[in-house]
């Protein structure tokens, strides 16, 4: 579980810098439209708040996806399933 957190972590921190990078691109690519019915400024930086909680969010539905398998998997005797590898 900590590993699966760990990756979690690392998906989550990607994807945010990934997501803010093109979320600043984007502001100034539509500002730069001067669209009349989306008006936003240009290189307006995400709400920091859905950043972080994007960063706790994927790795704690990544564990709880995985729940019930590992569960299922701490049940099963070491020997025998070194045995069936």
């Amino acid at each position: 579980m900590v590993e699966l957190a760990a990756v979690g972590v690392i998906i989550g921190v990607a994807g945010a810098l990934l997501g803010t990078f093109c979320s600043i691109v984007g502001t100034a690519v539509f500002s730069g439209l001067q669209l009349d019915l989306l008006p936003v400024t240009a290189w307006a930086m995400p709400n920091w708040l859905l950043v972080l909680g994007a960063l706790l969010c994927v790795p704690l539905f990544l564990c709880l996806g995985a729940v019930g398998h590992v569960a299922r998997l701490a049940r099963l005797d070491a020997d025998s399933s070194l045995r069936d590898l």
